[in-house]
């Protein structure tokens, strides 16, 4: 999530050390799986970088007891896996360059192809990280000239955690025309820079989600004692004992917990609305008897499209709303925003709409007495894909889902994407750990703005 907002940008040198990870690679089995611990972490694969001049960590799974060697070049190590069946194997690599293979053996063995040695960056944060190379200025041309073979780079998939978790998910790329596209603009230009003046292999682990905050990316064990966190983290545990799905944030558990109409399925297409009252949007919540306190409302209209639809994609535009909205067709999700200045404008997947009698349906949560659709009538339609429009504004049906007026509470926070702290270090970036790496590059900070002089505390 990009804004004209604070902005912090770190950079550090050595390990990527995590607190207690000693304890959890020698003591406490690992976390269920939804899929059985693999003999190598994915961190390591084909096409990987190695930090130079330090030992390296690698580590797996294997059944208790069993020895596995790691081989580099003429350098061999070996460990135990122990009772939690990880085993960690620290190792002295080669001197920078490559390719080199890595071979891995115990009671299963893998051989790594096309390994190099050079540094390793990781390269965290929010959206700013994260922005692909296609969105930089003149991207397209960057991307296609992007022939970078020294130039690798992992992808650590997102993954939200409400527990310490020891797997991730992603793989290396060589940085060509071909995946270039997909890798962060500030690691690129950074990789690109570092190489062309250093002229050994540089490998980028990235680790970033757009619009979270840092203390989603901060354990348990550093927040705790700054005492700002307490609530929140006691909503994490309290969220985690009871098996709770790992949202990461605070406003999907709220639905969960109070929103009738998620619960008796009000989005679906085939829903009997028939004694829903009828009202108008733009607007609907006087009409529901909520005009100026919070609420959650959800509103239908009915559709008809024509017998051949049109080509193309099509897209739903809903203009602004405030706080918070979802939106459905045919009872498919297909967009849902907590940004209260942006107006709605979500794609719709190929294959939703559909000749004849069509469903939307829409969940908003208002928080203030202005709040709800906001927008002029004609910013709400539904565009087809030859770019005709059809008006959505005027009668809906529509029916008060919450009444959120005290003593109804409210969520801690209405963002819809990960915000909960520790949710992130404990699904993202502990499971890094402990990589050797040259260093990090961290841009974070626009999500916290509002509260400059709270990460000043815990951003360090």
């Amino acid at each position: 999530m990009i804004r004209n907002a604070f902005v912090s940008m770190l950079v550090l040198a050595g390990f990527l050390l995590v607190p207690g990870l000693g304890a959890a690679a020698q003591g406490a089995p690992p976390q269920p799986a939804l899929k059985p611990l693999p003999f190598v972490s994915p961190l390591f694969g084909d096409n990987m970088v190695l930090q130079r001049g330090k030992a390296n960590t690698i580590w797996g799974w294997s059944d208790p007891g069993d020895k596995v060697s790691v081989e580099i070049g003429v350098t061999t190590a070996s460990a135990v896996a122990g009772p939690d069946h990880r085993w960690q194997v620290k190792i002295q690599p080669p001197a920078a360059g490559g390719p080199y293979t890595v071979k891995i053996g115990g009671h299963d063995a893998i051989e790594l192809h096309n390994v190099m040695v050079g540094d390793v960056w990781l390269c965290g944060g929010q959206s700013n990280m994260g922005l692909p190379l296609r969105f930089a200025l003149n991207g397209a041309d960057e991307v296609k000239a992007a022939n970078y073979p020294d130039i690798r780079f992992f992808t650590v998939a997102t993954h939200v955690a409400y527990r310490p978790t020891d797997l991730l998910e992603g793989k290396w790329n060589v940085v060509s025309p071909q995946t270039a596209d997909r890798l962060s603009a500030v690691a690129y230009y950074f990789a690109r820079k570092i190489q062309q003046e250093t002229h050994i292999p540089i490998g980028l682990v990235l680790d970033n989600v757009g619009g979270t905050p840092a203390e989603a990316w901060t354990s348990a064990e550093a927040l705790r004692p700054l005492k700002d966190f307490d609530i929140p983290l006691a909503e994490v545990q309290r969220l985690a004992t009871s098996g709770a799905p790992e949202y990461g944030n605070y406003v999907n558990h709220w639905y969960d917990e109070f929103d009738i109409g998620q619960k008796e399925n009000w989005s679906a297409p085939g829903f009997d609305d028939s004694t829903w009252k009828t009202v108008t949007v733009p607007g609907g919540f006087s009409d529901l008897g909520v005009p100026d306190t919070p609420a959650v409302a959800w509103f239908r209209k009915e559709v008809d499209l024509p017998d051949r639809l049109p080509p193309g994609r099509a897209m739903l535009f809903l203009g602004v709303i405030e706080r918070m909205d979802t939106a459905y067709v045919n009872g498919k999700e297909v967009g849902g925003s907590a940004w209260v200045e942006n107006p709605r404008a979500y794609f719709l997947p190929d294959g939703v709409l559909k000749p004849g009698h069509n469903v939307i349906a829409i969940r908003v949560l208002k928080t203030k007495p202005e709040g709800g659709f906001l927008s002029k009538p004609e910013d709400l339609h539904l565009a087809l894909g030859d770019k005709s429009s059809i008006p959505l504004a005027g009668n809906w049906k529509g029916k008060l889902s919450v009444d959120a007026r005290p003593p109804q509470q409210l969520p801690i926070a209405y963002e819809n994407w990960p915000v909960m702290p520790t949710v992130l270090y404990d699904g993202m970036l502990k499971p890094v750990a402990p990589l050797a790496i040259a260093g990090a590059l961290w841009y974070q900070g626009e999500q916290n703005s509002e509260r400059g002089i709270n990460i000043a505390r815990f951003f360090p």
